[in-house]
């Protein structure tokens, strides 16, 4: 990525973005109503953010070179990511942030895919 692109990425992404509409801000607060108070969905939901949670850790390390060791998620929904490498640096640092960012990266993908259907 040469610099005038990630500049153009970095200006995208901390620019002021347009309102949603309205009735996208309450369907998705219901749908979030709906997927934390419901006995059925929030299992499902929980497991889904656990993934997500634990993916953003496997890539983040196989794109900053480290060797991804193995992922599990427990059926009470925990998990753990394990990767070898530096102990230090910015690989790991990376790679232990990536976790926290990927379910809010992938909730973000999916409400601009929605969006752009309204």
């Amino acid at each position: 990525m040469d610099a005038a692109t990630f500049v153009g990425l970095w200006h995208r992404a901390v620019a002021a973005q347009p309102m949603p509409p309205r009735v996208l801000v309450l369907a998705c607060a219901v749908a979030a109503l709906i997927a934390v108070a419901s006995r059925r969905v929030w299992p499902v939901s929980r497991t889904v953010v656990t993934v997500a949670h634990e993916g953003g850790h496997a890539l983040v390390a196989l794109l900053t070179g480290r060797r991804l060791a193995g992922v599990r998620v427990h059926a009470n929904t925990a998990g753990v990511t394990w990767s070898a490498g530096r102990p230090t640096g910015p690989g790991i640092v990376l790679t232990t942030a990536a976790g926290y960012l990927a379910p809010r990266e992938c909730q973000r993908r999916v409400d601009h895919s929605v969006s752009d259907r309204w």
